[in-house]
């Protein structure tokens, strides 16, 4: 086994944009779970909501641990502004933290140390906000017409999810990105 060093430390949790936010949380035993939000899901959540578990297509918690009130900082990282402002937040939110923890390790600077430095991240898997505006419209596209033909409606429509964004591509990548080399 190899041996590795801890140089940094960052994070980015509901209610807590620093280790110390986060460890302040966690000894006054906080809850830091919120009601989703419009803003978190491109839509009004009680569309998504049943007070029954196990109703298809609904959830039946509408508390979660959803961050709010972040922006990134798109200067300094190797990715243009631009870019990295189309990307999701679950793209945004590992380069944020990876950047905090090595400014954090005191070598954010130093390329040379860099190189033989890794980093551990948490990733979630699901769909996400920006994933669903590129994959919707594709989804809409395709079974719009077959609903059509079915209910011999050609007026047929299913509507927008959302407005229109301009996403990065990579927001697509739903699974196993970003936590891994792309």
């Amino acid at each position: 086994m190899q041996p590795i060093a801890v140089i940094g430390l960052s994070c980015l949790f509901p209610e807590a944009k620093t280790p110390e936010d986060y460890w302040k949380n966690l000894l006054q035993e906080k809850d830091s779970c919120t009601s989703a939000a419009a803003a978190d899901m491109d839509a009004d959540p009680s569309r998504f909501f049943a007070e029954k578990k196990g109703t298809p297509d609904k959830y039946y918690c509408a508390r979660g641990g959803y961050i709010n009130d972040f922006k990134i900082d798109p200067d300094g990282y190797l990715l243009s502004a631009e870019t990295i402002e189309k990307l999701g937040a679950t793209f945004q939110w590992p380069l944020h933290v990876a950047r905090e923890a090595l400014r954090d390790s005191g070598y954010i600077e130093n390329t040379k140390i860099l190189k033989e430095c890794g980093i551990v991240l948490g990733n979630l898997s699901f769909p996400t906000k920006a994933s669903n505006h590129i994959l919707l419209p594709l989804y809409q596209k395709v079974i719009e017409p077959h609903l059509q033909k079915v209910l011999n409606r050609p007026d047929f429509n299913l509507g927008s999810f959302a407005a229109e964004t301009d996403n990065a591509q990579l927001n697509s990548h739903i699974s196993g990105l970003p936590a891994v080399v792309v």
